[in-house]
């Protein structure tokens, strides 16, 4: 009898980790040192989703990094407004001061008419992993655009404060930051901070809300379908559309299946 539930219990664990396999491949990570890093986040998550813990936002330079995997190489030039990143280090997360130029551009593509946020603070976020990755499938995608054509959007992206640690280190996965809505099975993204800001949940009892501002690869879209799990491919090419929108002509709402398309650049809290 114990036998059978050692045996069970394997099945069930090589199982999961196929999953996890497939999921990272099929999103665009396939190197085996990354892969680990994210089933060990998965796995500490869920115990503290389950768990109910909420982890407090870094404020300062020494709160959220990890070492630098050894395969990593600084193939492209990192944003030159970036602080200087530690040695040996691929996430930093600073917290801008107010007289910071980049907190005030953050802050003026949020207050936008009468709109305002309270409280608000503002953290770039710094991975230089991400960051090459998101790069690399830029010029990727821009080989199937003509010069000069936009295929990047900044668009905003609610979450909750458990999450942002997971976000920082490995990006907006679909898998795990996906909703189920009317355009499909994705990330979903508002062109509108103002309406994010609406549908951005509250932490008792701080009553804080999170969101988080990110440089989209939105490319060439297409209307979306609630069944969708990924883009349909382009019609006459075997190529598929690089995501989903509301509406064609005047989107506001885009959805992304992809991890590598994305890059959270900024997280702003407020109440």
């Amino acid at each position: 009898m114990y036998s059978s539930l050692i045996h069970v219990h394997a099945y069930i664990l090589i199982n999961i980790s196929d999953i996890y396999i497939s999921i990272i491949l099929r999103f665009g990570y396939p190197d085996p040192g990354y892969l680990q890093r994210v089933q060990e986040e998965l796995k500490a998550k869920g115990i503290e989703e389950e768990q109910g813990e909420v982890q407090q936002p870094p404020v300062d330079h020494q709160q959220n990094k990890y070492e630098k995997p050894s395969h990593s190489s600084n193939t492209i030039d990192l944003p030159s407004h970036w602080s200087p990143m530690p040695s040996g280090k691929v996430v930093d997360i600073i917290k801008l001061k107010p007289t910071d130029p980049d907190f005030k551009r953050v802050a003026g593509s949020i207050s936008l008419g009468n709109f305002r946020l309270s409280n608000m603070k503002i953290y770039r976020i710094q991975n230089s992993d991400l960051f090459q990755r998101f790069m690399a499938k830029e010029k990727s995608i821009r080989e199937n655009f003509s010069q000069g054509s936009i295929i990047e959007s900044a668009l905003w992206h609610g979450t909750r404060e458990h999450e942002m640690d997971h976000i920082s280190k490995y990006g907006v996965l679909p898998h795990y930051n996906s909703h189920m809505g009317h355009h499909g099975n994705g990330v979903y993204f508002s062109v509108s901070a103002e309406k994010c800001s609406r549908v951005c949940q509250a932490v008792y009892p701080s009553g804080k809300k999170h969101m988080i501002k990110c440089r989209v690869l939105t490319g060439e879209y297409m209307k979306g379908s609630a069944w969708m799990k990924s883009p349909p491919v382009r019609p006459g090419s075997a190529d598929t559309f690089d995501s989903v929108v509301d509406s064609v002509s005047d989107p506001s709402v885009f959805v992304i299946f992809s991890a590598v398309q994305i890059y959270p650049e900024y997280w702003i809290t407020f109440t």
